[in-house]
């Protein structure tokens, strides 16, 4: 074969390679904007046959933000963003700067032509959300629990985290009776859905916690949360928002058997991060009327405990421990990074939290509302 020969042939393998080559193309749609309901959010083009449910996006760190990323060749991708399959899809007006029109059909357009991580559009827009200003949370609900004041967090008209949720300070939703039990509720309301949560008024920090729940935690629905953990808006630079945790969860897997979970943050927040949690092995029924669950936070340890009954009883559930022997993680949230943490340290606005809410908002999976009663609460600070 002659040098100009082979030099032709050289070069129509590299055409070749390039009109096939396969590029990692992340697309990301930020759902925080959007009013209505759903499960899933899924990507249809003509990369996948626009075949509905082929191609899921995940919110892993329940940002609102969902994303997939594909391999793809080069060329132009006709896609749009559709909710649970087909149920509900975007809508665009011709001429809008990322979209093309072909016959009765207007989608979102981009230019493949190597790896491209696409900026994060809003729902049914070609650019990113712009959102109202964040109201401030109305915490002039006060309640008297286990001998403490706790501020009810109330967000009747606009969604909240965590899961976009709003939140009931209803008297009915959140009250303590005269037992001194505190009530919280997963309600409906005139065909919206409401979480609750409370936020006690003192600060708190390393110290032992305990929580004394009633209720047949195991029969909850699998898309509702039951928190109970420390939490600081103004330190998650410094220390990933300060978040231990106790939850009872199933994250929307009905097949579930172990739901009791103890965390410390981030977990899923910028990469998942599994030494970090545990789910605790659990006996049919162990969750199921009056169980007890402490955590010891201190800079060095922290321990998590849960019994049946009462704490301390000889009934144990649950136990784990984590120290400072594991790696130092970073929680990334909307853009901004923390620090390497391995274990958080309180701040000064730090404060103990319960909340019971549901995922994506819900309704709850059966359709029903529920409602979960803390018996006690105390803090022992160190």
């Amino acid at each position: 074969m002659s040098l100009s020969k082979l030099l032709s042939v050289l070069l129509m393998g590299t055409v070749s390679w390039a009109l096939h080559a396969q590029n990692a193309v992340t697309f990301r749609v930020d759902m925080n904007a959007f009013t209505g309901n759903f499960n899933a959010v899924h990507l249809n083009g003509n990369f996948n046959g626009w075949c509905g449910t082929c191609t899921p996006l995940n919110d892993a760190n329940g940002d609102g933000i969902w994303e997939t990323s594909l391999s793809l060749p080069n060329g132009n991708i006709e896609y749009k963003f559709t909710l649970d399959g087909w149920s509900q899809q975007e809508f665009f007006a011709q001429g809008m700067p990322c979209t093309q029109t072909t016959g009765q059909f207007t989608n979102r357009i981009v230019a493949v032509n190597g790896p491209a991580v696409l900026p994060t559009v809003c729902w049914q827009s070609c650019s990113g959300c712009v959102l109202p200003p964040l109201p401030l949370c109305k915490c002039d609900h006060p309640t008297y629990f286990s001998g403490r004041r706790w501020n009810v967090k109330e967000y009747e008209n606009y969604t909240w985290g965590p899961g976009d949720n709003f939140f009931s300070a209803r008297p009915e939703d959140v009250f303590v009776d005269d037992m001194g039990f505190l009530h919280l509720g997963l309600t409906q309301h005139n065909g919206k859905w409401y979480s609750t949560e409370v936020i006690s008024e003192d600060t708190t920090g390393y110290g032992i916690y305990t929580f004394v729940v009633e209720g047949n935690l195991e029969q909850l629905p699998a898309n509702t949360v039951l928190g109970l953990f420390t939490w600081d808006d103004n330190t998650l630079v410094s220390a990933g928002n300060s978040e231990v945790d106790v939850e009872v969860a199933r994250w929307g897997d009905a097949n579930a058997t172990d739901f009791l979970q103890y965390s410390v943050q981030p977990v899923w927040f910028g990469g998942y991060y599994p030494e970090r949690t545990f789910r605790v092995p659990t006996a049919p029924g162990a969750l199921n009327g009056v169980t007890a669950h402490r955590m010891v936070w201190t800079d060095s340890l922290i321990t998590w405990t849960s019994w049946k009954n009462y704490a301390d009883s000889p009934d144990q559930i649950g136990y784990w421990t984590f120290d400072l022997n594991n790696p130092a993680r970073v929680k990334s949230e909307n853009g901004i990074n923390s620090v390497p943490i391995v274990i958080p340290a309180p701040g000064s606005t730090t404060h103990a939290r319960i909340n019971f809410w549901m995922l994506n908002g819900g309704p709850p999976s059966d359709g029903q509302e529920h409602e979960v009663i803390l018996r006690t609460y105390s803090y022992e600070p160190f």
